[in-house]
């Protein structure tokens, strides 16, 4: 006995592209959940500080195609301050800025410790910069710790992203 199966399509192409494009929209789709998913648990995790500036600066860059990459991303405009909260750094003094200005840790020093006159705010920046070049600023990983607990949510959204595109097709 011979079986015969007859297979018909009708444009190798036009299957290719349409697949193409099915999996580059859901890749999108499932970076963009990611992106939104990380960015509330990085919001969450950014400590209140004395401005809570940080926290108002994670953004999302949306998954976009760029060439044959999809890329997308969760930036904190503020990464500086990001960046010494995660890795901590070295002894060193914080510049104070300029005599008659008020120094960069004036607008923390008013919110956090209630002091309102500019000299004893300068006055605490400069004892708090004489603590920050003997000892330097603590390593927290704060923002690591936060991202390894949203891993298998990340995990769950690529899974589900390949199921929907294999629904499909």
């Amino acid at each position: 006995m011979v079986a015969r199966v007859k297979m018909q399509y009708t444009s190798g192409l036009g299957f290719v592209q349409r697949f193409n494009t099915l999996v580059t929209d859901e890749s999108k789709r499932a970076i963009n959940e990611a992106n939104f998913s990380v960015r509330e648990t990085m919001v969450r995790a950014s400590p209140f500080g004395g401005t809570s500036l940080l926290k108002q600066s994670w953004l999302i860059r949306v998954a976009q195609s760029v060439g044959r990459k999809i890329v997308g991303s969760v930036v904190a405009k503020g990464s500086i301050a990001a960046n010494v909260i995660e890795k901590g750094a070295r002894p060193h003094f914080p510049p104070v800025g300029a005599p008659g200005t008020t120094p960069a840790l004036g607008v923390w020093i008013r919110r956090k410790l209630g002091i309102t006159d500019p000299t004893q705010i300068r006055q605490t920046a400069f004892a708090i910069g004489r603590k920050f070049r003997r000892r330097g600023i603590p390593r927290k990983r704060t923002f690591s710790i936060a991202f390894d607990t949203n891993v298998g949510k990340i995990f769950r959204i690529m899974n589900n992203m390949t199921a929907r595109v294999s629904k499909r097709f």
